[in-house]
């Protein structure tokens, strides 16, 4: 997710793997679903004096979080069955001083 250019770094991740090779990866969904990192990069944002960014710029924390967008890119770089499955990965901590 943090390729400037993801298409050319799954190209090459697809190149260097051995034949019948797997390879996974994990991603961060879009903001309206991950609440965490969305209220971070808000405050970061504002306390920095900076406007909302695109999300989904490359190179940004969910730059690959849009629906279907992985998917494509992998079959783009020739990988074969291709699976995305969403994750629901609670982020909890003991206290909000934590």
């Amino acid at each position: 997710m943090f390729l400037p250019n993801p298409w050319a770094g799954l190209k090459e991740i697809h190149r260097a793997l051995k034949s019948g090779g797997r390879f996974c990866s994990r991603v961060f969904t879009e903001p309206e679903v991950n609440p965490c990192l969305r209220m971070l990069m808000s405050a970061a944002m504002r306390q920095a004096g900076l406007a909302p960014r695109d999300p989904f710029q490359p190179g940004s924390q969910v730059s690959l979080g849009k629906p279907g967008l992985m998917d494509d890119l992998m079959q783009q770089a020739g990988f074969r069955s291709v699976a995305t499955p969403w994750m629901k990965v609670p982020f909890r901590l003991p206290t909000t001083d934590d």
